[in-house]
């Protein structure tokens, strides 16, 4: 039998609302007239089978894009600021989300909620990759200490500050690699379609060629055979495959790599600090214990090299150290970022001081970007005329050598 939602009211505050059985929408008026109900909304909802096999497609390990996510999370502090209740408000987020990852996820949370009596927090627990640690402690800090509305607000602004930097690390990377693209293209139109007439040409004029004219002769013969495209792919597979598991297996090996190359490892520290003490910050600023805080805030570090060293602050903080002692104990950290935690442990004012801490970061982050655009774009320019260059020498070459013997 269809399931209907309905939702009524006899005054502004007394709302009624049920998932009701009924054959039909006529049926479900008559039962809220008979309770002295005026009907406000009534949705047809999902049968019960319909709904277990939607709620077991949802993998544990779902993720959501983060503008879905802060998109999410803007719209949900809009509706519990509003005086809706969780449960209701889940139910409208789930019902006017587009996204059908994030759909599967409210419909089992709110679930969870109303058939198994769990939490907001504890129903976010269940997918710890949509919802990381940070955020499930932040929202837990909310649900004890009231103010959800306003954590729900944060959240959505540090998830948006979070996608302004990561736009704007894409949009350093992007012209570049598109001026590099472009003329690597231009490059094998050149192989393929142009160079084999001027080549066969060339060998026309008898006498020996040139070593750099024979190297583009044989790239120009091989790469008209169909053979050598199917060796080049496979190759390519087989070697992306290898550095994926290799990266899969050594990703701390490679992360550590990553922060001794110039420019881009001082990039990749700046924006790890930011996550890291903005969401560090956030946690003690609504009355998460330190170790909590810490256990909460170094999963989100992407690094594994940062994130390693990180873990030793815990270990520190345990043994009765202060703060800034680990840390100290962390190579990674910087004399600001030692000196900053020391003034703010002092001060008694920690949260505030990570939080200036991250907003200095994120402006360093901005002009690394920079540095490392201006690099970049150079660097695929001159590779690409290095390409250029060698074709034009090969061709021009014997052209020369022509000349001089006529002569």
């Amino acid at each position: 039998m269809p399931k209907f939602h309905v939702l009524a009211k006899k005054t502004p505050k007394d709302l009624y609302e049920e998932t009701i059985d009924a054959s039909n929408r006529e049926e479900v008026l008559q039962h809220i007239a008979r309770l002295g109900y005026v009907p406000v909304k009534i949705t047809l909802t999902e049968t019960a089978q319909e709904q277990v096999a939607s709620l077991l497609a949802v993998h544990l390990d779902a993720s959501v894009p983060a503008g879905v996510m802060e998109s999410f999370m803007r719209q949900f502090a809009s509706l519990t600021r509003s005086q809706i209740p969780i449960l209701q408000a889940l139910r409208v987020l789930e019902e006017q989300s587009s996204d059908k990852t994030l759909k599967a996820i409210l419909g089992k949370m709110k679930a969870s909620i109303q058939n198994d009596g769990k939490s907001l927090s504890e129903s976010m627990r269940l997918f710890p990759n949509a919802f990381p640690l940070d955020q499930v402690n932040l929202i837990y800090a909310g649900e004890t200490g009231g103010g959800i509305q306003e954590i729900l607000d944060q959240l959505a602004n540090k998830l948006e500050r979070e996608q302004a930097l990561k736009a704007k690390l894409q949009g350093a990377v992007i012209y570049p690699l598109f001026v590099g693209g472009v003329g690597i293209l231009t490059v094998v139109f050149l192989i393929l379609f142009v160079l084999p007439k001027i080549l066969k040409t060339l060998k026309g004029l008898g006498g020996r060629l040139p070593l750099p004219t024979q190297i583009l002769m044989f790239i120009t013969e091989a790469t008209s055979h169909l053979s050598f495209w199917v060796i080049f792919f496979l190759v390519i597979i087989a070697v992306t495959t290898t550095v994926m598991t290799l990266f899969k297996n050594q990703r701390q090996a490679f992360d550590r790599f990553f922060l001794k190359i110039p420019v881009v490892g001082d990039l990749i520290q700046s924006l790890e600090w930011v996550r890291f003490c903005r969401s560090f910050g956030m946690l003690l600023n609504h009355g998460v214990l330190i170790l909590q805080a810490l256990d909460a805030a170094i999963p989100v570090v992407g690094n594994q090299q940062i994130r390693a060293e990180l873990t030793r602050i815990p270990a520190v903080v345990k043994e009765g150290r202060t703060l800034t002692e680990g840390f100290k104990a962390v190579p990674a950290a910087s004399p600001y970022l030692i000196q900053s935690v020391n003034v703010g442990e002092t001060g008694g004012r920690m949260s505030e001081v990570l939080k200036e801490v991250a907003d200095y970061y994120e402006k360093e982050a901005e002009k690394k970007m920079q540095v490392f655009s201006a690099l970049l774009e150079p660097c695929m320019i001159l590779g690409v005329g290095l390409m250029v260059g060698f074709i034009v020498m090969a061709v021009l070459m014997p052209i020369f050598e022509v000349s001089v013997a006529i002569k």
